[in-house]
């Protein structure tokens, strides 16, 4: 009689059917504070832009946090939402400090989400930094490697490994390596390895009011090109599912966001005028302060954080804000196989191809600090960045912003391994024409969207890129 009692209480929550999704509840907010490998904003080939955008699809604000997490943690309860989704992902040989692991813990418990990304090995040590929170709350990420590793590769099917969920009802989540985790006895199977050792490589638990849910691997959710990564098997429906669970709500409703502004493009752009961290609320606010007019000029463009495919309106003059993206070499830690297979790391913005500049696939950053990495004077004026695009002049037209040399010699990409240890991936005279600001009559482009954030309101380098925007509006010239 247990046994049957047992079997149609499982399968009642099996068949459990969460109701809809109500548009702009939620948020999710995916820490960068700590030098993470992969961008949230990174169209490149190894980074989760289509994932953020795929949220944005379904009303939840996807942002990049660059505070300290207690400090993140902090600030929740101000922008609104009903639930925030905390995204913690690999980093390099980073380690939360006592008070960061505390805030995350107390988050859960008091009902807050946390969604882990974690990667086979201990990869850059980041199985030991991310279990210092999810050990506490209840799943042991392990230092070991789920899945075949085949070094004799025919095709990019020979680096997949295909997974299956019961508890989601998929039958072919495709990874790389992953790492099998551990966990307590509230703990549900997510995702297991294979039918022949059935380990386990996602995984979710309650904590409190709240919910965690730990993924053994991070490429899963790359942009890729559809052979890996988020478009690869039933990789995106997987990822719904682990949204879905942790809400306990459908994502059924697909929206389209408005603006109020016609100088602001929202169908292009990858953030909005909201309210979380990486919306632009109070960039425009501080904008339109400035030029009035702006509330009802439709000659003016303005893009932040463009979407791959976006394409510029070439009757009007544009203002872009971008991320730095990754671009896929040899010197990898996949890089050699997945190029050999045919990988192509396109181009991420196309509409850069009928303008004289062109943006470099690299982050910029100078040093190992988690925030404000960057320093550029300008106009006697130090404007402080997380972390920057290059951008290079293809003819003779425009003004470039200059990079000083001496950062390219710690220009880097986070989490990409470098083969010869010490070795910069881009030497100073890679690129003898490098600047983090493109200006001519009719196109302004800056390197980094963060600038403008929400979250970076307050800072110098906000209101000098406010200045700047300005200025160019009225004159067509940046200095």
């Amino acid at each position: 009689m247990k046994r049957i009692l047992f079997t149609l209480l499982f399968i009642i929550g099996c068949s459990q059917r969460f109701p809809d999704y109500t548009p702009f509840t939620a948020q999710l907010i995916y820490d960068q504070s700590h030098n993470n490998v992969w961008g949230l904003w990174d169209h490149g080939y190894c980074g989760y832009s289509h994932v953020a955008l795929m949220l944005q699809k379904y009303g939840i604000p996807a942002s990049v946090n660059l505070k300290t997490l207690d400090e993140c943690i902090s600030s929740l309860p101000s922008a609104g939402y009903t639930n925030s989704i905390l995204m913690l992902s690999v980093a390099k040989y980073q380690q939360f400090d006592n008070r960061q692991v505390d805030a995350i813990c107390n988050y859960v418990y008091s009902g807050g989400l946390l969604f882990v990304i974690a990667e086979h090995d201990n990869m850059y040590d980041s199985a030991a930094f991310l279990n210092a929170v999810t050990k506490k709350i209840g799943i042991t990420i392990n230092s070991d490697a789920a899945g075949k590793d085949n070094i004799n590769l025919q095709s990019l099917d020979d680096l997949n490994n295909r997974a299956y969920s019961k508890k989601f009802k998929l039958r072919n989540v495709v990874h790389m390596l992953s790492a099998s985790l551990k966990g307590m006895n509230n703990t549900c199977q997510v995702l297991l390895c294979d039918d022949a050792t059935d380990a386990v490589i996602a995984a979710g638990c309650t904590y409190g009011k709240g919910k965690m849910l730990v993924v053994g691997d991070s490429e899963m959710f790359w942009n890729a090109d559809g052979r890996v990564g988020i478009h690869a098997g039933d990789n995106i429906l997987f990822f719904t599912r682990c949204i879905e669970w942790l809400l306990e709500k459908k994502l059924s409703r697909i929206v389209h966001t408005t603006t109020p502004l016609p100088c602001f493009d929202a169908f292009n752009s990858g953030v909005a005028i909201d309210s979380s961290p990486s919306g632009v609320k109070h960039f425009f606010e501080a904008l339109t302060e400035k030029i009035p007019s702006l509330a009802h000029d439709e000659s003016i463009n303005i893009i932040v954080n463009p979407k791959p495919d976006c394409r510029l309106h070439h009757k009007k003059r544009n203002v872009i804000f971008v991320e730095p993206y990754q671009n896929l070499l040899p010197a990898t830690v996949w890089g050699k196989r997945l190029l050999s297979m045919g990988a192509v790391n396109t181009k991420p913005y196309s509409f850069f191809g009928d303008s004289n500049c062109e943006m470099l696939p690299c982050f910029i950053t100078d040093g190992d600090r988690n925030f404000f990495d960057v320093v550029i004077n300008h106009n006697r004026k130090k404007l402080y960045f997380h972390r920057l695009a290059g951008f290079s002049k293809k003819g003779n037209a425009g003004v470039l912003l200059h990079i000083p040399s001496s950062l390219w010699g710690e220009t880097s990409h986070p989490g990409l391994e470098i083969l010869n240890d010490g070795i910069p991936l881009y030497q100073p005279n890679d690129y003898d024409n490098v600047g983090f600001l493109y200006a001519d009559r009719n196109l302004l482009v800056v390197g980094d969207a963060d600038a403008i954030a929400n979250q970076n309101r307050d800072t110098e380098t906000f209101e000098q890129i406010v200045t700047i925007v300005s200025h160019w509006i009225h004159t067509g010239r940046i200095e």
